[in-house]
């Protein structure tokens, strides 16, 4: 096994190659992604962060990684239950990369 330093390392150093697909932008535009269910993940994210005083590399991590997500998948209309969970697990992910107090997930949950 690696020690825990080199496996982190490696994990950014290949974190390039899994960004959101290359027309992910033009999906937004064109409404392959509801941009409302774009933009309630975002708010909830910002308050999140902004309430636990996180950094900004974990909301810019949170984005990322939600982005990723929705470049790939599409959440179904209706669903604004996912849309949450995704955010949660995302904000969290970043949490557990960036800071160093994290609070549980269902703390972030509730917020």
């Amino acid at each position: 096994p690696l020690p825990s330093e080199e496996c982190v390392a490696r994990w950014v150093a290949t974190e390039a190659e899994h960004m959101p697909r290359e027309d992910y932008a033009e999906r937004l535009r064109a409404g392959g992604v509801d941009p409302r269910v774009r933009m309630d993940a975002v708010d909830w994210i910002w308050k999140v962060h902004t309430y636990y005083g996180f950094g900004p590399v974990t909301a810019c991590l949170a984005l990322n990684y939600m982005d990723r997500f929705l470049s790939l998948y599409q959440i179904p209309e209706g669903k604004a239950w996912m849309t949450q969970l995704l955010s949660v697990a995302c904000l969290s992910l970043a949490a557990k990369m960036d800071e160093t107090s994290v609070p549980q997930s269902i703390d972030l949950q509730v917020r």
